[in-house]
């Protein structure tokens, strides 16, 4: 049986999104940070930095990006769909590119147990801060783009 290489489609967020990829962002909260606070989002999706994979009626991933200095920031990044992160990703990089932005960089805490992950995706810049967001250990993720 051939194996395909299913892309899922990632579309800008809607307003009317906001209350979903709040709760699609509650798995990043932390007793110290809520990622999900609704009004950070609704400023994420008025900011045009929201974007989001549907599927069967309900958002199933989100990549909220922001461009930082010469370089794109993925604030946060959450799937729940097999491969949607990695399509995420790829969007990530192909909005860079499209920006003439050639670095892309991430920090995610150490419990998220993300460092394969971005490994995987060619993250080959890895950094552990220790105690850095509220006392917490955290990774930063680098990737330099090729045009």
């Amino acid at each position: 049986m051939a194996k395909t290489d299913e892309r899922h489609l990632v579309q800008s967020a809607l307003p009317t999104d906001n209350t979903a990829v709040s709760e699609l962002l509650q798995c990043l909260d932390t007793e110290n940070y809520k990622f999900s606070d609704i009004d950070g989002v609704t400023n994420h999706i008025d900011n045009n930095q929201c974007f989001v994979i549907r599927g069967d009626g309900e958002l199933l991933g989100v990549v909220i990006l922001d461009v930082d200095d010469q370089s794109l920031q993925v604030k946060y990044i959450v799937s729940k769909a097999k491969g949607g992160g990695r399509d995420l990703l790829r969007f990530s990089e192909e909005y860079a590119l499209d920006r003439n932005l050639l670095k892309i960089w991430c920090w995610s805490l150490v419990r998220y147990q993300a460092i394969g992950f971005y490994a995987k995706m060619g993250f080959t810049e890895q950094f552990l801060l220790k105690k850095q967001n509220y006392g917490e250990d955290c990774y930063i993720f680098g990737k330099v783009l090729q045009k």
